[in-house]
């Protein structure tokens, strides 16, 4: 067969923001940085063989591939769940996503238990939880559910439940005063239930807070 009908050619390479958009005579279509295309010296009209178009096509993917990697990572950090579910919405390969999280992992870039931690510490900082609370929130964000509950078991025990429910209390202290103090106890049960705070432990903060009678 004449090799020439076999040729694939690169017919054009269009500037697409910060990436170009490299189109082929067979339909297949991918974008590359500035400095990709310079590595492989790519033009347009270049003709490649089916095999040099192969090989091309291979390393231009994964230099895509790691491009959308890195630029995700550059934006904020991710669970390697999170990392996978959005490298798939940019189209990128099972094998490719693969490579680079194994990759990462041994970068120290990716690390489900450093991320849960950090995490954890933030909202505890912030609007602290119960245990179920936690864990149900690093769930969502895809951490494995013995690596969410070694986090969880790590921060809670640094401080007591009825603490949490103290805190989560006095932040919205103003907010129960406001109404007699059986329909404050049963709204504040219910807030703290959401929290993922025991009810052994919500009696405690609540009585402490709105009972008892302080010194």
């Amino acid at each position: 067969m004449d090799t020439a009908l076999e040729a694939i050619t690169l017919l054009r390479i269009e500037k697409k923001g910060r990436l170009f958009l490299l189109s082929f005579s067979n339909g297949f279509e991918v974008k590359a940085t500035k400095a990709a295309i310079e590595d492989l010296n790519l033009s347009e009209g270049l003709e490649l063989a089916p095999e040099s178009f192969e090989e091309i096509k291979s390393v231009l993917e994964g230099k895509f591939a790691y491009y959308t990697a890195e630029s995700l990572l550059a934006r904020r950090s991710f669970s390697i769940g999170e990392f996978e579910d959005r490298m798939k919405r940019k189209g990128i390969g099972d094998h490719f996503i693969r490579r680079i999280i194994s990759d990462f992992q041994a970068k120290n870039l990716l690390d489900d238990y450093r991320y849960a931690a950090v995490r954890v510490r933030t909202l505890m900082d912030h609007k602290p939880a119960g245990r179920s609370y936690l864990i149900a929130y690093l769930r969502n964000r895809k951490i494995p559910l013995e690596t969410a509950k070694e986090v969880v078991s790590e921060a809670l025990a640094r401080v007591s439940e009825i603490e949490i429910a103290a805190r989560l209390l006095q932040k919205r202290r103003s907010s129960f005063m406001k109404f007699d103090i059986e329909t404050a106890r049963r709204k504040a049960y219910n807030y703290l239930s959401r929290r993922g705070i025991s009810y052994r432990a919500a009696r405690e903060a609540f009585e402490n807070l709105f009972v008892r009678p302080r010194d």
